[in-house]
């Protein structure tokens, strides 16, 4: 569950820890199927005006999870990687793969030229 002195954005801490339980990461088109408007409206005021949302109430909790955390990265004035960080992004080893060597290649190389 997040923390509630999270730095992070409670719509970030709240879908990111909802998407990680279970199998939820793994859900076929994670990021490319959208809840409807209404409902994603409805939510997003929910996270404007400071009160958490239980995802767990929703029918298609997973894929409202993924889209709230898509639209926040969009909104964003700059992209958190810029172009430079491209090539060593797509160097990075595949997770499936070697899931120790993308973390610590993810801390070392990644995280450390932004």
């Amino acid at each position: 569950m997040p923390q509630p002195d999270s730095p992070l954005p409670l719509v970030i801490s709240q879908s990111t820890a909802f998407l990680r339980r279970s199998d939820r990461l793994a859900t076929e088109g994670l990021f490319r199927k959208s809840p409807s408007r209404g409902i994603l409206r409805a939510v997003e005021d929910a996270y404007d005006r400071g009160s958490p949302v239980d995802l767990e109430l929703f029918d298609d909790g997973t894929h409202l999870a993924a889209v709230l955390v898509k639209t926040l990265f969009r909104a964003l004035p700059e992209p958190l990687f810029g172009p430079e960080t491209y090539p060593v992004i797509r160097t990075c080893p595949r997770a499936d793969e070697r899931p120790s060597e993308t973390l610590a290649y993810t801390k070392d190389r990644i995280v450390g030229c932004v």
